[in-house]
């Protein structure tokens, strides 16, 4: 309904699987595709059930520079990093080859389930970028 009908050209779904996983999660996905069928979708998600859905995937970095602010970075990722960033996804900051496998997997369904042409809009789905341990933040400093 929303994806037909609904005015933006543009919809941004920020983190809407929180507190989800497994099938509501992959539901949660497929009405996302749904969405971006008929209208540009920008979602931000932990879960790779959602993740491999979309056409495309770029990873949100943090940096901290020498003077305490904090930067970010966006960068797409290839089908190679694709798969790792999805298999880190399902299995943690150690990515073994059952992870790889099974994130292989979930985007081979994913690209099945697509059945976009090349005027139809994209989905995007963004993650982030692990880091083996939380800073503190320090004044003046921001955060995704």
């Amino acid at each position: 309904m929303l994806a037909e009908n609904g005015p933006a050209g543009l919809y941004v779904f920020d983190e809407v699987d929180a507190g989800v996983s497994g099938a509501i999660a992959e539901v949660i996905g497929r009405s996302i595709a749904e969405v971006a069928r008929h209208r540009q979708v920008l979602c931000i998600t932990h879960l790779p059930q959602i993740a491999a859905l979309a056409d495309h995937h770029f990873v949100v970095g943090k940096r901290e520079a020498p003077d305490g602010r904090t930067y970010s970075t966006v960068r797409p990722l290839d089908e190679a990093e694709r798969i790792e960033e999805v298999a880190r996804m399902i299995g943690g900051v150690r990515v073994g080859d059952a992870a790889k496998q099974a994130a292989a997997e979930f985007l081979e369904e994913g690209r099945s389930r697509r059945d976009h042409t090349s005027e139809a809009p994209a989905a995007v789905v963004i993650s982030k970028e692990e880091s083996p341990k939380k800073k503190k933040r320090t004044k003046g400093s921001s955060a995704l």
